[in-house]
């Protein structure tokens, strides 16, 4: 096959397999146990209150109408208990993690999960597949590596890369969502939750709001953005995104779905004299040496995350999203950019009334 139709074909998986993931098992069983839906009595006047705490290795913002300072505070207190309780799984940082725990498993053994690892890992793989590896949560001994090299600011050897490359893989998981565990075909290899845990972290909060009856909400996770109901008499939520270099250049206005911004615009290290991002490319199990910056819109948190991810890593795989998927996205370069027609209308900041 050649490249160009590889790319194409590639092009429709992606359109065609996004929309078969929302029906899928993977989304079935995620969404199980409840989905965002609020079909309570229209609720007494609400008021806004905003909570920031850190978690996850950055702050999380909150920003709720509830109907009273005390409902706001407890909710506030769930939903960040809600978070910890997600990265003491998902972090790779806790000795005694469940990613931890996992990852010092041996092959071929199966591995008992929680109904948060589980969802994670299953829907990571899924979208691996998916993208064809542009994002891959099993990157985690590449992630390891290339922390190592940042700090050193040295290049580690070729034969150290082959290594790390050669025991990564989605396809090296196995996964039975019946049983709830998971196994992998090799014991060296890590799985990397740091693409999609915060998405995740963002999705779980807002459903246990929803749960509360308090479904206008937002959550803000790093990066990582969820958004519920419309705010009282607003259109929706106004979200702010950066410009490639710039920070705050434009807001969107949206409701109920997710936003996820990655990119090298502020997280990179110059080594040798070139500039790499802290996203690995599994192509050279470095950090990218593309200087991008993408936003996602999805459905869920989870999705966005992960697929912002893959826009840094493989561009060309949204360059024709159909507005009727639900996915959207805005890649941006120093000299070009590829906004997809479904993608929220923009405000430039400054124009707003």
């Amino acid at each position: 096959m050649s490249t160009r139709n590889h790319s194409q074909s590639q092009k429709v998986k992606l359109v065609l397999l996004l929309l078969v993931l929302i029906a899928g098992a993977v989304w079935w069983w995620f969404y199980q146990r409840g989905n965002l839906s609020n079909e309570l009595a229209p609720a007494p006047e609400r008021f806004r209150y905003q909570e920031e705490r850190p978690l996850m290795g950055t702050l999380a913002t909150i920003t709720l109408f509830a109907e009273s300072p005390a409902q706001a505070e407890d909710a506030f207190a769930a939903a960040f208990a809600r978070g910890e309780a997600i990265n003491q799984v998902a972090s790779d940082y806790l000795p005694d993690s469940e990613l931890t725990r996992f990852n010092s498993n041996e092959a071929d053994v199966w591995f008992s999960a929680s109904e948060d690892f589980l969802a994670m890992v299953a829907y990571g793989l899924e979208l691996a597949t998916l993208t064809d590896g542009a994002y891959d949560p099993t990157l985690g001994a590449m992630s390891h590596l290339w922390r190592e090299t940042r700090k050193a600011g040295r290049l580690p050897s070729g034969s150290t890369l082959s290594e790390v490359q050669s025991i990564s893989g989605w396809e090296k998981i196995e996964v039975d969502l019946e049983g709830q565990r998971l196994r992998k075909k090799h014991s060296d290899l890590r799985l990397d939750l740091g693409g999609l845990g915060k998405g995740y972290a963002a999705e779980e909060i807002l459903r246990l709001l929803v749960q509360r009856g308090l479904p206008q909400a937002l959550v803000v996770i790093g990066g990582d953005v969820r958004c519920g109901e419309a705010p009282p008499k607003k259109e929706g939520w106004t979200i702010g995104l950066p410009d490639y270099g710039e920070d705050l250049a434009a807001t969107i206005t949206v409701v109920d779905c997710a936003i996820s911004t990655s990119g090298d615009t502020e997280q990179f290290v110059e080594i040798e004299g070139k500039r790499y991002a802290h996203i690995i490319d599994p192509a050279t199990g470095l950090g990218m040496t593309d200087s991008l910056l993408a936003t996602v819109v999805a459905s869920n948190g989870l999705m966005a995350d992960a697929l912002a991810t893959a826009a840094c890593i493989n561009p060309s795989l949204f360059s024709e999203l159909s507005p009727s998927t639900e996915v959207h996205s805005r890649i941006l370069s120093s000299a070009s950019q590829q906004v997809s027609k479904g993608f929220p209308p923009l405000t430039p900041i400054g124009s707003q009334e």
